[in-house]
């Protein structure tokens, strides 16, 4: 079973996924001049980032329900939500059209 972006067919795969690969963290202490303007948060979520450590993350999914694919994020540090501080990622880039697009589905 499938559904179509943008006149393409693609598998559905929901969630949760069972994944299998390797990744590596960088965590870097940044200024807070960059954190503070370079973070691609939303306006709303920039405001409560707090902490000048971020991480940059690289995943390589030998195996996932969407085959193969390489993952590239970044967390800008931690975020209130509703009172609770949590890393959240602000950009995040896959190498695999059907990862995007069942990512976005789920």
């Amino acid at each position: 079973m499938g559904f179509a972006v943008a006149g393409v067919e693609h598998r559905l795969a929901p969630a949760p996924w069972q994944l299998a690969g390797e990744g590596y963290i960088l965590a870097l202490w940044l200024p807070n001049a960059f954190l503070d303007t370079q973070t691609l948060l939303p306006p709303e979520q920039a405001a409560s980032r707090k902490g000048r450590i971020a991480y940059v993350m690289f995943v390589d999914y030998a195996a996932s329900p969407v085959g193969p694919y390489h993952e590239l994020l970044f967390i800008p540090g931690s975020i209130d939500f509703d009172g609770k501080r949590h890393l959240s990622i602000s950009r995040i880039f896959v190498s695999s059209w059907e990862s995007v697009v069942n990512g976005r589905a789920n």
